[in-house]
């Protein structure tokens, strides 16, 4: 059916119009060889292809993107020539951002609690270090430039207004209002990474309040118009807000105050999306009793997005730890919580597939964590360096290392799951970073299991997992993907460097469970592990 007022996309067909703005409309497509959906940035107006000056923004725009590459930046795949209403102009081809943008989730809801925004905050915190380090300035963070994926994932979009090292001091320096740097002054093509940390601060105001920051002189205490904000957080949002540029923490720093202020919650995009996007959603709300019809379509699963850590730099006033009791009521609400407790009632946090006959790392002789070795072989010998034969060592055979290849996520979780098997049990925990993606929830989780072990002086003798009734709940699509899984843990020995028993584990109680992967370097990884719907 055809749509009125629908650009003609080459390779593409228009399903709707996302949203419009002074010079451009974004509108769903879909891609006629494969049928995969993408955002076309569409130009409106004047800004032809054969238009220098009115192409300036667009140029910057797609020179940026083509050489940056960040889990949290909006790609770009291609620059095409649009026909029909839109004849003769630009279109920009994106990823797809299901879950809308977060000025209009703030518009709809009002406001993000404070979990839901150190959950927003962080990973872009995190993003902008990462074009600082590489030269290059947003220069318009705001809420219609924050988008998410359908698993609650932030994307930073729209880097026209972007100032790269090099560019000539007229480059466009505008934003949106209440979300600029109110400093003025600074060199002409001087570079000003402070501003999009004042811009950042300014998102977390918008985010807990509904509204962009006053003025300082006017700008009343966040505590006061929020009162659940922990004062660590709204002393990291004043510093990111300080007039004076020089005093504002960088990006890291910033987003480093703001995840140790809270604990992250999910965010709930169920109330803003369209319709037809709410059953991919992974995070929602658990439904009210008395809810109705809405209850029940939102009854499908809770599910969560957990930020990718920064590191531990902190601002001035603003490094206090949640209490325990807030991070306990996180964890009984989420399966994956950041702080979760990680060995519970005699089982592991999460658990995954036993290895295949022949595949499983020998319990004996494999050093384990602070020199332990388990008991039954001599140092030096092949068991005790790991190996096996017909193995690629560690005792993972080959056919381990093919399902770690594998495009298919519910054939590469078998593999993912043997090798952290065989971590447990001998030790050998540098196996971990080919199981977790980096600085994401489940490696955060099982750096805490590695700590606990070393500290303990212990491996987990015996330890394999069961994973039964594997299914694709979310198929592979941006880099991710879901799988879901029933598992099991089996009994095992906790023995220490001498091979002594120090106590004995019994079996975990099956669960299913909801494990997040993520392409890392051509292989699947583990990001999240979320409650499986019963």
């Amino acid at each position: 059916m055809e749509i009125p007022n629908a650009p003609l996309i080459p390779g593409h067909e228009a399903v709707r119009e996302l949203g419009r703005g002074a010079s451009a409309s974004v509108w769903l497509a879909t891609a006629k060889n494969d049928g995969r959906q993408v955002a076309v940035k569409c130009f409106i107006g004047t800004a032809t292809m054969a238009d220098p000056q009115s192409m300036a923004g667009l140029q910057r725009e797609v020179r940026i993107l083509s050489r940056l590459q960040h889990e949290h930046l909006l790609r770009l795949h291609d620059v095409v020539r649009l026909g029909g209403s839109f004849d003769g102009q630009p279109g920009l081809v994106m990823d797809y951002a299901a879950g809308g943008s977060l000025g209009h989730l703030v518009s709809t809801r009002k406001r993000l609690s404070v979990g839901e925004t150190v959950t927003v905050i962080t990973p872009l915190a995190r993003l902008l270090a990462f074009l600082h380090q590489e030269g290059v300035v947003h220069s318009d963070v705001s809420p219609g430039n924050v988008l998410f994926t359908a698993h609650g994932k932030p994307l930073l979009a729209d880097l026209g207004t972007a100032r790269m090292l090099g560019d000539p001091g007229t480059a466009p320096a505008e934003g949106t209002p209440g979300f600029n740097d109110p400093a003025v002054g600074g060199a002409s093509g001087v570079l000003r990474p402070e501003r999009d940390c004042f811009s950042l601060a300014a998102l977390a105001w918008y985010c807990l309040t509904g509204m962009p920051p006053e003025t300082a002189s006017r700008r009343p205490p966040l505590t006061l118009l929020v009162p659940e904000v922990p004062p660590a957080l709204a002393a990291a949002i004043e510093a990111g807000l300080q007039e004076d540029a020089a005093a504002r923490p960088p990006a890291m720093a910033f987003g480093a105050a703001v995840y140790r202020s809270a604990a992250a919650a999910p965010v709930d995009l169920s109330d803003a999306v369209d319709s037809t996007v709410v059953p991919e959603l992974l995070t929602r709300r658990r439904p009210a009793p008395g809810k109705g019809l809405r209850a029940k379509r939102l009854a499908g699963g809770l599910g969560r997005f957990a930020s990718r850590l920064p590191g531990r730099a902190s601002v001035a006033g603003a490094g206090q730890r949640p209490s325990a009791r807030a991070r306990r009521k996180v964890q009984g609400r989420v399966v994956g919580a950041l702080a979760v407790a990680l060995l519970v009632a005699g089982g592991i946090w999460w658990s995954a597939a036993p290895p295949k006959p022949g595949t499983e790392a020998p319990s004996a002789g494999a050093p384990g964590p602070a020199g332990v070795q388990v008991p039954g072989t001599t140092p030096g010998s092949a068991a005790a360096a790991g190996t096996k034969p017909g193995g690629t060592g560690h005792g993972i055979s080959e056919t381990v290392r093919a399902q770690l290849r594998s495009e298919r996520p519910e054939e590469a979780i078998k593999g993912l799951s043997a090798l952290r098997d065989t971590a447990l049990r001998t030790g050998k925990f540098d196996l971990l970073a080919e199981v977790n993606a980096h600085r994401s929830p489940a490696a955060a989780a099982d750096a805490k299991i590695r700590a606990q072990m070393e500290k303990a002086g212990v491996v987990l003798a015996g330890f394999t997992t069961v994973l039964k009734d594997i299914r694709v709940s979310s198929p592979p699509r941006d880099g991710e993907a879901a799988v879901t899984a029933v598992v099991e843990t089996s009994g095992f020995e906790e023995r220490d460097a001498s091979g002594k028993l120090v106590r004995t584990r019994a079996a975990g109680e099956p669960q299913r469970l909801r494990l997040v992967l993520s392409k890392v370097d051509g292989g699947w990884r583990i990001a999240d592990i979320l409650a499986g719907s019963t």
